[in-house]
Order: structure tokens, then C-alpha cells, then sequence
């Protein structure tokens, strides 16, 4: 069984957007004693350039293999990886539960974006936001206020 998990939901990762060219370390943090990494789990952790540029300055699609993470005390992990240019990567985190019977297979896997940019940007402040939202005052169930607050606590 297969079960996908946000990360958005269950883990603060910080900082998602990076300096690029240069290498970065990343924190992952649990909201929560269910998100916790611990060492009844065989981790497999991956970093894809998205635009598919590499460290060595190479287009392929292969992970990212300056990638190297430790878990922390809290039951979250530490990742310390190159990030080459100008583009989006794909940190994925996939967990194998160990002792389960043979056959069955507990997975978890959440991906979550990662974004490197130039000095020129790395300053400056993101916005993120949804575009088309519908409030109560079309065909959607929120008031224009809450839709905003939902928003605000999801990051935009």
C-alpha cells in the first residue's frame, strides 16, 4: 500500500528558495509526532533538477548526487546539496516501515519543490498565490475574507 503524504502539511521546510550555484543546507522539520523520521524506517532521500541542469553543469535527469542528509533529534532531517543555476527541484523522501510482513509494503512519499535563483532574486520576497478562487459571492462556499485567511495560512 501506497500512501502519499504534502509535506506542506506535515513538515516545515526552510528555506525552500535558495542561493544558486553554491551549496545550500535545508531543514526539515515534523508538525507533529506522526511526521517523525525515526530508525524503524529505511529512508531514501532525492533531490531532481527539475530543468534537469547538474552540479557538474551536465542536462540529465538523474538525481542531484551532492545530496547528503542525516536525521536530527527532533525526527527531522538535515540536507546539505548543490544547487546548479537557475531552476525548480523536486525533493522527494520516500519511507519503508520495517517489520511488516513479507509482501507488505507500508510506504510513505511526499515531494515538495525547492527553488534556486540568482542573487539578483534571492533577496527579494516571493509572492505565492492562486489566481482564480471562487468566494461565496460566486459559486464557492467561503467568504472573500476567510478565502484570503485560508490562503495566508497556507503560504500565499
Amino acid at each position: 500500500m501506497i500512501m502519499y503524504d504534502f509535506a506542506a502539511e506535515n513538515y516545515a521546510v526552510s528555506p525552500r528558495i535558495l542561493p544558486a550555484n553554491q551549496t545550500s543546507r535545508i531543514k526539515v522539520t515534523p508538525l507533529g509526532d506522526h511526521a517523525r523520521f525515526d530508525r524503524s524506517e529505511s529512508l531514501t532521500v532525492e533531490l531532481f533538477p527539475v530543468s534537469g541542469l547538474d552540479s557538474d553543469g551536465t542536462y540529465n535527469c538523474e538525481p542531484e548526487k551532492t545530496l547528503h542528509w542525516k536525521l536530527t533529534d527532533d525526527g527531522g532531517l538535515l540536507l546539505d546539496a548543490f544547487f546548479a543555476g537557475e531552476q525548480e527541484y523536486t525533493l522527494q523522501v520516500t519511507l519503508n516501515k520495517f517489520g511488516h510482513p513479507e509482501g507488505v509494503r507500508y510506504n510513505r512519499i511526499w515531494r515538495i519543490g525547492l527553488y534556486s535563483v540568482e542573487a539578483d532574486l534571492y533577496k527579494k520576497y516571493p509572492f505565492r498565490g492562486d489566481m482564480h478562487m471562487h468566494s461565496e459571492e460566486s459559486d464557492g462556499e467561503l467568504s472573500p475574507a476567510l478565502l484570503a485567511a485560508r490562503g495566508r495560512e497556507l503560504g500565499m
